[in-house]
């Protein structure tokens, strides 16, 4: 399955997606319905600024 960034429609509210910035990062991160947020290895949010697109999580490793 071919992924790419999706730059103007913004993904389903509450779903954990691949965000990408201005400055270039890559995160995990969910939006709200208003804004993105990361979420951390302790589960606390943390809000993202300048999102500029962002694309759905691949598929985990399934083995050979």
């Amino acid at each position: 399955m071919l992924m790419s960034w999706i730059p103007v429609k913004l993904p389903e509210k509450g779903k954990e997606v691949l965000l990408t910035t201005n400055e270039g990062y890559v995160w995990n991160g969910v939006w709200d319905g208003t804004r993105y947020f990361e979420l951390d290895s302790e589960g606390r949010t943390i809000e993202l600024k300048d999102v500029t697109a962002w694309m759905p999580l691949p598929e985990a490793y399934g083995g050979e």
